[in-house]
């Protein structure tokens, strides 16, 4: 979750704060609830890929920025079919 405030606060982009700041609690409530299903925590390889996000976002690479978004979120969607 730090990681993702990082990457939205490198971003300088107000909108996509305050939007950031309102689903907060319950995209908190959400990554509990998926955890709890999983049964498993992040781990080192969950990390990296949160890392490398906000390094794309630091970086202003769009395209990197969305593919590894895309991909970390199809990593959960699949480990959660």
């Amino acid at each position: 979750m730090l990681e993702s405030l990082h990457g939205v606060a490198a971003s300088h982009n107000a909108v996509l704060l305050d939007l950031f700041d309102s689903f907060t609690p319950r995209l908190r409530e959400a990554m509990v609830e998926m955890l709890r299903i999983r049964r498993e925590f992040g781990d080192d390889a969950d990390h990296d890929a949160h890392a490398a996000q906000v390094d794309a976002i630091v970086d202003r690479d769009e395209g990197a920025a969305a593919a590894r978004s895309r991909a970390h979120l199809l990593t959960l969607r699949d480990a959660l079919a």
